[in-house]
């Protein structure tokens, strides 16, 4: 219970062909090496279209599209499939839409205190919510050890942390 597994933001686009695209080319191949590791659940949540995020994209020739409800539930057919064939449960970060669909998606805490506080048999002082966090964020106060001003070298378009 101790390891989280995110698969996230799942991002949806145009390329510079005009042909929708997405990022899921490697989910199942992710699955199923997390299920050999014994992880029973992964956290997933669907690109916010930020502006800073849409102009990043659209200056390197991509057009994020922002699904509907209808078009997020459509992806997760599949991606629940595959999470029913190895065993994991979805979870999801802030799309409280999407809790309980097909009886599969659970809600999220990434950083969840009743989880830390087992593992630490009780000596936390608190679990409350992070108030600096989105309003559906489920998460417990924490201290991130990164930030949005460090620089990854990967320059993933779609990135919230990405300052350029």
């Amino acid at each position: 219970i101790a390891i989280k597994l995110r698969f996230d933001p799942i991002v949806v686009y145009y390329d510079k062909q005009g042909r929708l695209c997405d990022n899921l080319e490697h989910f199942e191949a992710v699955m199923r090496v997390a299920s050999e590791l014994g992880i029973k659940s992964v956290i997933f949540a669907f690109c916010i279209t930020y502006p800073k995020v849409v102009n990043r994209m659209a200056k390197r020739g991509f057009n994020l599209k922002q699904l509907t409800v209808d078009e997020q539930k459509k992806t997760l057919d599949h991606l629940i499939d595959v999470c029913e064939h190895y065993g994991i449960q979805l979870q999801t970060c802030c799309n409280s839409q999407l809790i309980n669909y097909r009886q599969h998606v659970g809600a999220s805490k990434c950083i969840d205190g009743d989880v830390i506080n087992q593992l630490c048999h009780g000596q936390l002082k608190t679990t409350r919510k992070d108030t600096g966090q989105r309003k559906e964020c489920g998460c417990m106060t924490s201290r991130d050890i990164g930030g949005y001003i460090m620089k990854c070298g990967h320059r993933c378009s779609y990135c919230y942390a990405n300052p350029t």
